[in-house]
């Protein structure tokens, strides 16, 4: 049985779009590698080829798919959130950020207290809290990247 990161291999691998490039044969051209054994290594049935970490990160890095990542982290019982580079935004930005983390609890908070007035959380409604949460995270990992960028050494 094929897993989901072999899964997520393969589709990133000859999913792969990019101007004349397309496919296994074109994303090895882009990385250097030989198009035979770069798409055997993305075959889930050959038991002998795999690509290495650092192979998967410059699959990733150069397709800008992160289905690995995410098939991985979802194995590992763990969630992966985009934070972008935040390293050279204004002070303005740096508030904005800050702003937006409290509206995104603003927002959960309103989703669980419209959901808890019949004294039920149905699955849609948890659906929608869930998500919430989610871009709570989110909004607060983006304020904490913004912020790491601010540190420095003393």
């Amino acid at each position: 049985m094929i897993s989901n990161v072999e899964l997520a291999i393969y589709n990133t691998v000859h999913d792969f779009r990019r101007g004349e490039c397309r496919g296994a044969a074109g994303l090895a051209e882009l990385l250097g590698r030989n198009p035979g054994t770069f798409a055997n290594k993305a075959n889930p049935a050959m038991l002998n080829h795999h690509f290495t970490g650092p192979e998967l990160i410059a699959i990733m890095n150069q397709a800008q798919d992160y289905r690995i990542l995410h098939a991985v982290a979802h194995a590992c019982h763990h969630s992966c959130i985009d934070l972008g580079d935040f390293c050279h935004l204004s002070d303005m930005a740096l508030l904005d950020a800050y702003a937006h983390m409290h509206s995104e609890i603003g927002e959960t908070a309103g989703a669980i207290r419209a959901a808890i007035a019949d004294g039920e959380i149905t699955r849609q409604e948890f659906n929608e809290i869930d998500r919430e949460f989610m871009e709570d995270i989110r909004a607060m990992l983006e304020l904490r990247a913004r912020l790491q960028c601010l540190a420095v050494d003393a």
